[in-house]
């Protein structure tokens, strides 16, 4: 029914019972209670609705901030979608290196991930707050202890919490609560130990998530140092009108300075990947470059100024790769290189020579630029190494490998000669795949066998190949080194063992089916490089009053004699002229058909004596080289004693090391100092009836001429020529 207003009001019930008068049911019922309506005004009940709906606002707000967050353990949340979007606080360590992302807005977000002993979970600061964070330095590094208040997020395969408030992350920094440990290598039970390494670096690497990886040389192992992306932007400047964070500018300082070969000292924490420790930088403050790279320095200034350049790191450029050796004390490979200036030791470790030196392709002779640091016996430690120029190992049979090889890398030929004295066949394990997993290896950790020449089977050379060599072969190269008869191609460097010749095969790459063609294929040996150090060069007239000191000289070969054992030069230089006794060794320096008289040395010895000064040698280098005159025999005499003469004939008489020569002219005894060691193609030579070219020192045995030689260089074919 509608209602009536002001005056109306009173009359329209009266009216409307007259009209409609009620039933007896409607009269029992309601005529009781229709009475006039008053006006109520809602105004005042709307205020107070209002009012109280703030004040209960007010009272939840005031519960929620000033009520703590409840403590939850990782595991309890993980996964739980009872908590998600739950706030709660969680506390333990970080366990991961944090990063800092920036997406293609611009907008930055740092990531870590907190370990309380049940469970990780990643943490994450969302921008604007991350820009803050990283500004204020509020971020926290591996091994830090945080207490976070989290919303957490629960999907369907993931949970992660977020940061909503910095006041609510609390950290206690882990150089806070320790102490650097000084050490020198690190291992998987220092895991969270905050240590300080000092070193070199070896090398660096930026990763593609923006981590730098710095490999440092402590002297008792090399580690690797990760330096985070998010120290970059950590205490960063944070302009207050843009809002743009800007990197501190220390983290490009620092990259600047860590170049290869610099000494540097860190710290950080010690942390696992992938099973291997490493070591993790928390704080820009935590790395220190104390040592940067040496200018280039050449060998010569090394070696006679060994007192400045010890300790410090060097850099020597396009060095002459010679000859290698292995010390078995250090596990260290020995390299000796040389410049236009001198020649010194280089030292790499195990694994880094193998990585660097491909036995087949970086043979002697190759070319290389290298930055080390300087031992007080001028060796070079080397903590870079980078080949400038490849010269391949040449291909060679083991009928031509002889003791003037010893140090050099070859390739050789053969057929594989499996026996109990070479060492035998491993055990197998009944096919070559089974026997590569298993890691077979023959008695201890090291393969041997022989190696046969294809076209002279009697001559053979023994195989050494360490098991880290042997055990990465692939399994049809690895069935090929241990079938009998079965031809190869190995390359390595030589040595000897119990005062036989053989190939050292120290790395997987060295070994190749005899019907490929390896990159040496048609190389020969080289020639070592002619040096000379001008600037300590000292005149002889001086030298003689330097009686128990180390001198060089630089002086012309006059003759050559003996006594007592020693070869005995009789050189010259413009103030003078000295005796240098030298061993048949370093003799052989000296290359018979191009070390005539008036080739120009240099040597390095000790003057010594009494009455009479001579030089004890120590070094000797053919520095320009005089070429060996070719006489007939009539016209040798004695005039000719102790120079260095050649000859060519036909072998008539041979009796051990002595053969005689006939030129047409008259007849010639020749001996051969029993150091020499021929290839199988020059022993051929040594029968009646060959024709020979030989070079070497003339003698007088009573009336009767002879040449002596030195050198395997010495022997040559009828038909060789030479400038001379």
């Amino acid at each position: 029914m509608s209602r009536k207003n002001d005056g109306d009001k009173d009359k329209r019930p009266e009216e409307e019972l007259k009209k409609f008068p009620l039933l007896n049911i409607e009269y029992d019922l309601y005529y009781h209670g229709i009475k006039p309506l008053k006006k109520i005004d809602l105004t005042r009940f709307k205020l107070l609705s209002v009012v109280f709906v703030i004040l209960g606002l007010l009272v939840v707000y005031y519960l929620a901030t000033a009520s703590p967050a409840i403590y939850a353990s990782i595991q309890d949340i993980y996964g739980n979608y009872l908590y998600n979007y739950a706030v709660v606080v969680v506390e333990g360590n970080i366990s991961q290196t944090p990063s800092v992302r920036i997406d293609n807005q611009g907008r930055f977000a740092v990531y870590f991930t907190i370990n309380d002993g049940t469970g990780s979970i990643s943490a994450r600061i969302y921008d604007p707050l991350a820009r803050k964070a990283l500004a204020m330095g509020k971020v926290p590094g591996v091994g830090d202890h945080v207490k976070a208040e989290l919303q957490i997020r629960v999907l369907e395969s993931y949970t992660y919490g977020i940061v909503q408030s910095l006041d609510t992350l609390k950290i206690i920094h882990i150089y806070d609560m320790q102490k650097p440990k000084p050490v020198a290598s690190i291992s998987t039970d220092m895991v969270g130990e905050y240590v300080e390494i000092n070193g070199s670096i070896v090398s660096v690497r930026k990763t593609s998530s923006g981590l730098y990886l710095i490999n440092v040389n402590t002297g008792l192992d090399t580690i690797t140092v990760v330096l985070p992306n998010y120290l970059k932007y950590v205490n960063g400047e944070l302009d207050p009108k843009t809002g743009e964070l800007h990197p501190n500018p220390k983290y490009d300082e620092i990259l600047k300075k860590l170049v290869i070969g610099a000494e540097v000292k860190i710290r950080g924490v010690v942390h696992l990947y992938r099973t291997m420790p490493e070591l993790i930088i928390n704080r820009l403050s935590d790395i220190q470059v104390s040592t940067e790279v040496a200018g280039s320095v050449t060998l010569d200034q090394i070696v006679f100024n060994n007192e400045e350049y010890v300790g410090k790191f060097v850099s020597i450029n396009n060095v002459w790769i010679g000859q290698i050796s292995y010390d078995k004390n250090s596990g260290n490979y020995f390299v000796e290189i040389y410049d236009d200036t001198y020649h010194t030791t280089a030292i790499f470790q195990s694994s880094q020579f193998k990585e660097e030196f491909n036995p087949f392709e970086v043979g002697t002779g190759s070319r290389a630029s290298i930055i080390g640091a300087v031992c007080n016996d001028s060796s070079i430690a080397v903590v870079n190494f980078n080949i400038t120029e490849k010269r391949p190992a040449p291909l060679m049979t083991p009928s031509q490998v002889t003791n003037d090889m010893i140090g050099y890398m070859v390739a050789l030929n053969g057929t594989v000669i499996t026996t109990p004295t070479s060492g035998g066949a491993p055990q197998s394990y009944g096919c070559p795949i089974c026997d590569y997993y298993h890691g077979v290896t023959s008695v201890g950790s090291v393969y041997k066998f022989q190696l046969a020449d294809p076209e002279h089977p009697e001559y053979k050379i023994a195989v050494f190949m360490p098991s880290s060599a042997y055990n990465y072969l692939e399994p049809d190269l690895r069935e090929l080194v241990r079938t009998n008869g079965s031809r190869v191609i190995v390359a390595g460097y030589l040595t000897t063992y119990m005062d036989q010749l053989e190939i050292v095969v120290y790395s997987s790459e060295g070994v190749m089916p005899a019907n490929e063609i390896p990159p040496g294929y048609g190389y020969s040996l080289p020639e070592p490089p002619k040096y000379k150090p001008v600037h300590v060069i000292t005149p002889i007239s001086e030298a003689v009053n330097k009686l128990g000191e180390e001198v060089i000289i630089d002086a012309y070969l006059d003759k050559i004699t003996m006594s007592a054992g020693w070869y005995v030069l009789k050189v010259h230089d413009s103030t003078g002229s000295i005796d240098v006794y030298v061993s048949v060794d370093q003799l052989k320096k000296i290359n018979p058909f191009h070390g005539a008289s008036g080739s120009e040395l240099v040597i390095t010895g000790k003057v010594s004596g009494r009455k009479n000064r001579y030089i004890q040698a120590v070094d000797i280098s053919l520095y320009q080289g005089s070429p060996t005159q070719l006489k007939q025999v009539k016209e040798v005499n004695r005039e000719l004693i102790g120079q260095i003469i050649a000859v060519k004939g036909e072998v008539t008489e041979v009796s051990g090391n002595t053969l005689k020569i006939n030129d047409g002219t008259g007849v010639i005894t020749v001996k051969i100092d029993p150091s020499v060691t021929l290839s199988t193609d020059k022993k051929q030579l040594l029968k009646p009836g060959e024709k020979i070219t030989v070079a070497g020192i003339l003698f007088y045995e009573g009336l009767h001429p002879t040449i002596y030689v030195y050198s395997a260089n010495g022997i040559q074919p009828g038909d060789y020529e030479w400038t001379g």
